[in-house]
């Protein structure tokens, strides 16, 4: 996923998991990403059934919650 916007950015805003964090500049990022879908995806593959509990980060413009319950409805 060489051309993901997220390599350009850095870390930070993809993983705003303290209490009061919010997403935003992330999400900016990720819905202008080309590989949006492609990152989605990987993450559903990598992360399986876990609960939103284990699951961390933004991918493919997606919390872990979004993330776990698109999980959830594909099962």
């Amino acid at each position: 996923m060489e051309s993901a916007l997220c390599a350009q950015v850095g870390p930070g805003p993809f993983h705003a998991e303290t209490k009061g964090a919010s997403y935003a500049e992330a999400r900016k990022v990720c819905a202008a990403c080309p590989v949006q879908d492609a990152c989605a995806a990987h993450a559903q593959r990598f992360e399986g059934d876990l609960s939103s509990g284990h699951r961390h980060g933004m991918w493919g413009k997606q919390g872990p919650t979004a993330r776990a319950r698109a999980a959830k409805e594909a099962a």
